[in-house]
């Protein structure tokens, strides 16, 4: 999701006027470090038989592959801040990360959708970043709440997922990514 945010960003913010090879190392360094690095340890976790799988059905299976995707985030993060990458790209992690701390917690109780919690964040970022923009905001809220409701259907559809799973995650996503870029609207940009 990660990915996905920074595409978006690289397309309708001032970023757009970055270079190639720094949109380049950009979105590289965002795929790299927030999916391909965590995947890769997960699947190492799976070939030792630490968990049984990426679906991660047993409850007691969960808490590492959150720990690799908050370090992963957290790693990101740190990037991001190397490479100066705009203040409210580091509020949209940071969102992300409170949103999984969170879900780990909520985990010991009850399954929540990290799909869900994932494309909410997007779409809660997409909405705290709008008044940035001069763009027209449902031109990118409105699709980012169609694919929202297909990645979260698709969960219900699976059988992975009730629907106050897909609908709490979602709203986790949402309000922590939110929370985030507000906050960095508040500390870096004093709005």
């Amino acid at each position: 999701m990660v990915t996905y945010g920074v595409l978006i960003a690289l397309n309708f913010t001032s970023l757009k006027n970055l270079l190639f090879i720094q949109k380049l190392v950009f979105a590289g360094g965002a795929f790299f470090f927030s999916a391909l690095l965590p995947a890769l340890v997960i699947g190492v976790m799976i070939a030792k038989k630490k968990i049984s799988g990426y679906e991660v059905d047993k409850r007691e299976e969960r808490f590492p592959p959150y720990m690799v995707a908050i370090l992963a985030l957290a790693v990101t993060l740190a990037f991001f801040h190397v490479i100066s990458a705009p203040y409210w790209t580091l509020g949209m992690i940071g969102g992300m990360i409170g949103a999984l701390c969170v879900a780990v917690g909520i985990n010991n109780y009850w399954k929540i959708s990290v799909h869900g919690m994932g494309v909410g964040g997007i779409a809660g970022a997409i909405f705290a970043i709008v008044p940035l923009l001069n763009v027209n905001p449902l031109l990118l809220f409105l699709p980012a709440l169609a694919v929202g409701g297909l990645v979260c259907s698709s969960r219900l559809i699976l059988n992975r997922h009730t629907l106050g799973q897909v609908g709490g995650g979602f709203l986790l996503g949402f309000s922590l990514s939110v929370l985030g870029v507000f906050a960095s609207y508040k500390l870096f940009y004093n709005l």
